[in-house]
């Protein structure tokens, strides 16, 4: 089995009949605010979801992707550059072959930044062509951004221990495990093996109102794969590793040694506005609900 397990009775010496499961009060609190919830515990895939949206966007061409987030602009500014190609919006796109949409402009709905229209679909071309694209200037999202974590389980559980800075909750503690394997498409290596470090990871978060709000956030993150990624481990200088893709977590349950513990108490806003830059806010709670 890839799966290493962790007791209660290896992390702090006690029985493992001490895990504080969420009770069914909690679980039907639909009215009280996502964050005032637990979500239901279990084993939450990470793999499952991705597949149905690369499913749905497979065959969608970028014209088909963009035309969901821009309107044509009518003239463009003789004054700005497109940040894609660096030439001025005004002239013809230096993705351009010649034909009649290389002078043709498009703005992003949300962020109003312009572009021209082959540069916006070399950018989409490029990527992992999910139906998501991001701002290149501003880093707003348009879609739902998925990122590359490998396979894995995430898990959580509420142990009977206060975090320095939270003493009146106990602690969620949240498990993530990744299956030993070989990179995909998506990857910096396709074919090439992944190096697992200090496999399971952990984290811990405060168990209360934001604490929860948080676990729920970062359920959304990880069903989307951007929890980890593949790239240089910081720790072991390894290429090819799987290490955390700018979502903090706090890996030690006493101490701050290193900024990676409590007593931290911007950390969870921090949090928060990492989730955000990835696409991930409480309206992801309040379209679906609860996670589950």
């Amino acid at each position: 089995m890839w799966k290493k397990k962790i007791s209660i009775r290896s992390l702090f010496g006690g029985s493992s009949s001490s895990r504080v499961q969420p009770n069914a009060a909690s679980h039907g609190q639909r009215n009280a605010g996502y964050g005032s919830q637990l979500p239901p515990a279990g084993k939450i895939l990470n793999y499952e979801k991705s597949t149905k949206q690369k499913s749905a966007s497979a065959g969608m061409s970028a014209e088909k992707i963009l035309k969901k987030y821009v309107t044509v602009v009518a003239a463009a500014p003789k004054d700005e550059d497109c940040c894609i190609c660096y030439e001025r919006l005004s002239e013809a796109s230096g993705h351009g072959v010649g034909g009649p949409e290389d002078r043709v402009v498009l703005q992003l709905e949300k962020c109003s930044h312009m572009y021209h229209k082959l540069c916006l679909t070399a950018l989409y071309d490029s990527g992992p062509k999910d139906g998501c694209i991001q701002c290149p200037a501003c880093k707003t999202i348009y879609g739902e951004k998925t990122g590359s974590c490998p396979r894995g389980e995430m898990d959580y559980q509420v142990i009977p221990h206060s975090l320095a800075g939270h003493p009146d909750c106990k602690t969620i503690q949240i498990i993530y495990n990744i299956e030993p394997g070989v990179q995909g498409p998506e990857h910096p290596a396709p074919g090439q093996r992944y190096y697992l470090t200090a496999f399971p990871r952990i984290g811990y978060l405060p168990d209360n109102e934001k604490g929860r709000k948080v676990l729920q956030l970062l359920i959304v993150a990880w069903k989307r794969r951007l929890t980890f990624t593949i790239g240089r481990s910081h720790t072991t200088g390894r290429d090819h590793s799987v290490t955390w893709n700018e979502i903090h977590h706090k890996t030690e349950l006493h101490g701050n040694h290193g900024e990676h513990g409590f007593p931290d108490p911007k950390y969870l806003d921090n949090l928060l506005a990492e989730l955000a830059v990835h696409g991930v806010t409480e309206s992801d709670l309040a379209d679906s609900g609860p996670a589950d």
